[in-house]
């Protein structure tokens, strides 16, 4: 009887030990599971996602920084032009730093203090960075601009007038549209913003969003519409490489591009149709560009998709 009652409490402890190791293993599990990140972003759970940077407080906050940033950049303007210390060109030179910084430092602190400590707040990486991707980057966005110009040039000349007026501020403002630009506003909306959106709500909307963002506040409907676009193809490439480098460089060789057509065009915004003498030309172009910018669409909706799947 002795033994007998020895071997059931035996067989008791042995289901006991194998329950809470299948217990331990299914907690592991979990955790494994909930730790898994595609192109370095992390998607929680929808219980856990509402908790993430950015909350709805944040994005207001963010927005309110930067409509303040901007009254204090055209004090900054108008206080150096009625003094007369400056040129034009510096002036705008000195606001637009002011109105990026204190929005990019804002944001920094904003992100680190609300975002996982164990990731960096600003990527500057060279480890999924591909010539190749880098590329075909530019190409894409240098298409995007083709295909959209159509729209752009139903808008009345003033807008694009107005645009061909600040771009004329000297040589101050071609150090801020060819240096200043792609750095500040690649770490803002590519580096914090759709970094933070996609790691809480996905690549797609993360991407879409960001890029929304990133139009609006170019404020001149044809360069918002446009800046949009090109944002979007951006984006992709932001998310392939998990780096502002390549982003940045593409930023900056396609405002250089702008800029120095608008030299060769007597300092006005020309567009391409104009620019080539040939109309047929002109339509072989274009539907290179139409190629080009479908296959980046595919090639964008189906990456993401493959990675969202993956999760």
């Amino acid at each position: 009887m002795i033994q007998e009652e020895n071997k059931k409490e035996e067989q008791h402890n042995s289901t006991q030990q194998s329950s809470e190791t299948a217990v331990n293993k299914n907690s592991m599990s979990v955790g494994y599971n909930d730790s898994r990140s595609d192109n370095g972003y992390g998607y929680a759970g929808k219980e856990n996602n509402n908790k993430k940077y950015p909350s709805w407080t944040d994005i207001f906050a963010l927005l309110g920084v930067f409509i303040v940033s901007s009254v204090l950049a055209a004090m900054v303007i108008s206080i150096l032009d009625k003094t007369g210390s400056s040129s034009y060109g510096f002036s705008v030179f000195i606001a637009y730093i002011i109105q990026f910084l204190i929005v990019i430092i804002f944001a920094v602190i904003q992100k680190r203090r609300r975002a996982p400590y164990d990731k960096p707040v600003l990527k500057f990486t060279f480890k999924k960075v591909n010539p190749a991707v880098t590329l075909w980057g530019l190409i894409m966005v240098l298409a995007t601009s083709i295909v959209v110009e159509p729209v752009v040039n139903f808008f009345p000349d003033t807008y694009l007038d107005s645009l061909s007026h600040i771009m004329g501020a000297g040589g101050w403002m071609m150090i801020t549209m060819l240096v200043m630009a792609p750095i500040m506003e690649e770490i803002l909306f590519r580096g914090i913003i759709q970094d933070a959106l996609t790691a809480k709500y996905g690549p797609f909307r993360g991407i879409i969003i960001a890029s929304a963002v990133f139009g609006i506040v170019h404020i001149n409907p044809p360069q918002a519409i446009n800046a949009f676009f090109v944002a979007l193809m951006l984006g992709y490439v932001y998310y392939l490489t998990q780096s502002l480098v390549p982003v940045i460089f593409i930023h900056a060789v396609n405002n250089a591009i702008s800029y120095f057509s608008w030299i060769l065009n007597d300092q006005k915004i020309v567009p391409t149709s104009e620019m080539v003498s040939n109309q047929t030309l002109y339509y072989i172009l274009y539907a290179i560009a139409c190629v080009v910018v479908i296959i980046a669409f595919v090639s964008i909706y189906r990456t993401i998709k493959k990675d969202t799947k993956s999760l």
